[in-house]
């Protein structure tokens, strides 16, 4: 329980860092970001994680889906 609860914060903190670099447009733009990302593993993880997520999931992970929904 407690390892997954540390790979759910670190996946959070991920995400959450991701996001700061799409919203900021220098960042994104000077690494062509939006390419590497659509290239990358992170977007069919989303959707694995959006079509497999119950409603009693999504309550107990609310960060780490938080963070999802923030992203997207």
């Amino acid at each position: 329980m407690k390892t997954k609860e540390t790979k759910n914060t670190q996946i959070t903190e991920i995400v959450v860092i991701l996001n700061k670099i799409l919203v900021n447009s220098d960042l994104c733009s000077k690494f062509n970001f939006k390419e590497v990302l659509i290239e990358s593993a992170l977007i069919p993880m989303l959707e694995n994680a959006f079509r497999s997520g119950s409603i009693l999931e999504l309550s107990k992970e609310f960060e780490l889906y938080s963070s999802y929904l923030d992203f997207t």
